[in-house]
C-alpha cells in the first residue's frame, strides 16, 4: 500500500510539473544566467530583532521560489536582485509543511528565469547551488545530490527531499539546486556537525507551483 501511495503521489506531482512548465513557457531553449534569476531577501520578524536572510530564485517573469521557514512570523521583507537593487514584491504562498514560499514581482522581469527540471535528480548526481557570500556577492557552489528521502520534522509533515554533500550555510535557505541549468530542489536546511544539507525535491515544488493562479492572494504579515 505504501508503494502504491508513493507511485500515485509521484505521478500526480509530475503532472503538476508539466502543467506549470507549460504555463510558464520554460521551453524557450535558452539557459538563464544566475545573475538574472537569483535574489536576496532580508526579513523582519515579529519577535526577532535582527533581520533574517534568505535566498530566492525566479522561475518565470514574475514568480520566485524560496524556503518558507524564514517567512514565518513575518513583519515585512525586502527583495534584492543579484546586483543589490531593491525590487517591489509580495508574498503569495507560504506552505510551511513543505517549507516552500512563493514571491511575486509587482513588475514582470525581462531577464531570463531558471527552468524547473522535468524529473527528480538521481542519487550521486553533481549539482550546482548559486548562493550569496558574506559580502552579498553571487557565487556558485558545487556539490552532490547524495540521495532522495522522505524527511519529517518532529515526526510530522513529511516532505520529499534531497540530501546534499555541499557547503550550505545560514542564509542559503531558498537557493536552488541546479543540474544542467535546471532546478531540481530548494535548500531548506544545513546538516549539523558536517558539511551538507537538505533540499525540498522538485516534486514538492511542482505541486505547490501548480496551485498558483494568475491573480494569487497576498500573504499578510503576522504583525506590523
Amino acid at each position: 500500500m505504501g508503494l502504491a501511495r508513493n507511485v500515485t503521489y509521484a505521478v500526480a506531482a509530475l503532472v503538476a510539473l508539466a502543467f506549470f512548465s507549460a504555463c510558464s513557457g520554460r521551453s524557450s531553449g535558452a539557459v538563464a544566467e544566475p545573475r538574472d534569476y537569483m535574489y536576496r531577501v532580508t526579513i523582519d520578524h515579529c519577535r526577532i530583532t535582527v533581520p533574517q536572510l534568505a535566498t530566492a530564485f525566479r522561475v518565470d517573469d514574475r514568480l520566485l521560489i524560496s524556503a518558507a521557514h524564514p517567512f514565518i512570523d513575518l513583519a515585512e521583507f525586502e527583495l534584492f536582485t543579484s546586483e543589490g537593487d531593491p525590487v517591489p514584491a509580495e508574498l503569495v504562498a507560504l506552505v510551511a509543511d513543505k517549507d516552500i514560499a512563493v514571491i511575486r514581482l509587482l513588475t514582470p522581469s525581462e531577464l531570463g528565469a531558471l527552468a524547473l527540471a522535468d524529473a527528480e535528480v538521481a542519487p550521486n548526481t553533481p549539482v550546482e547551488i548559486p548562493t550569496f557570500d558574506e559580502d552579498k556577492r553571487l557565487e556558485m557552489n558545487e556539490g552532490t545530490a547524495v540521495r532522495r528521502a522522505q524527511v519529517t520534522l518532529n515526526g510530522e509533515d513529511p516532505r520529499r527531499s534531497i540530501e546534499l554533500d555541499a557547503d550550505i550555510v545560514a542564509g542559503d535557505s531558498g537557493a536552488p539546486v541546479v543540474v544542467n541549468g535546471e532546478a531540481v530542489g530548494v535548500i531548506f536546511a544545513t546538516t549539523r556537525g558536517r558539511e551538507g544539507g537538505w533540499a525540498v525535491s522538485l516534486l514538492e515544488v511542482a505541486d505547490v507551483m501548480a496551485t498558483i493562479d494568475d491573480r494569487p492572494s497576498v500573504v499578510e504579515p503576522s504583525c506590523g
